[in-house]
């Protein structure tokens, strides 16, 4: 594959609420990657400094071709991508948030002083 394509039916709310997995799986993977304008989509497109969300359904089959013709942009896009993946989606970014959701340094700090 060249691209990705992540559609979602955005009048749909739940869909709508999901978080930007996919986009980054696919990233991950090396594949440019064109969405529906969720939330969640959007905000990561534009911190990555991408545009790449789809408003108007009439926008997907010309992006696609864009993409699929133009092996520059492909790179240019993945460049993009994989600098947003290393500044805000590392290994050790991700643990930092999960410590900080789950409040471990002050139950690592509790349960050392109980022993």
């Amino acid at each position: 594959s060249q691209i990705a394509v992540v559609p979602v039916n955005t009048g749909d709310s739940f869909a709508n609420l999901k978080p930007e997995n996919k986009l980054l799986s696919m990233w991950v993977l090396g594949l440019p990657t064109l969405t529906s304008c969720t939330p969640a989509y959007e905000r990561v497109l534009t911190s990555a400094g991408l545009d790449f969300c789809i408003v108007q359904d009439g926008e997907w089959e010309a992006k696609i071709r864009i993409l699929c013709a133009d092996t520059n942009l492909r790179n240019e896009i993945m460049s993009k991508a994989n600098i947003y993946l290393t500044t805000e989606h590392s290994k050790e970014i991700l643990l930092k948030k999960w410590d900080v959701a789950l409040n471990f340094s002050n139950i690592n700090d509790s349960f050392e002083h109980k022993f």
